[in-house]
């Protein structure tokens, strides 16, 4: 299954904020960890992390309950995180993808492909 054009708008429209957050965050040896963090364990357990935290979030906000609001960016951290890093290995088959068009190895587009569009199509659905 291919993906299309406007889904694919929509996947490079996440990657690009989500590659924009990652300036804003520390790495793992500058973090300081006061709450145990979820470990995310595939990018639809991320966006679940996502949506929800950020739900309880928007709730702890308007209670003005700090400590929680402090609590949930932990969570929301690890799914970006997560989420970076997932985009960047498929933006890694894509440049293989291409370079190959090129020229340089057309013979491997094809498997290559196959786990570029595998991993793409995650973040459309």
């Amino acid at each position: 299954m291919l993906i299309s054009l406007k889904k694919m708008s929509v996947a490079v429209l996440c990657s690009t904020t989500l590659f924009a957050a990652q300036a804003a965050y520390a790495t793992d040896e500058d973090r300081v960890d006061h709450y145990e963090r979820i470990e995310i364990t595939s990018w639809k357990h991320a966006q679940e992390t996502l949506k929800n935290q950020s739900q309880e979030m928007a709730q702890a906000i308007s209670e003005k309950d700090w400590e929680r609001v402090h609590e949930l960016s932990y969570d929301l951290e690890e799914a970006i995180i997560y989420m970076q890093k997932d985009l960047k290995n498929t933006a890694a088959l894509l440049e293989e993808v291409h370079l190959g068009s090129e020229g340089e190895t057309p013979e491997n587009i094809p498997d290559i492909f196959k786990k570029y569009n595998a991993s793409a199509l995650k973040y459309t659905e």
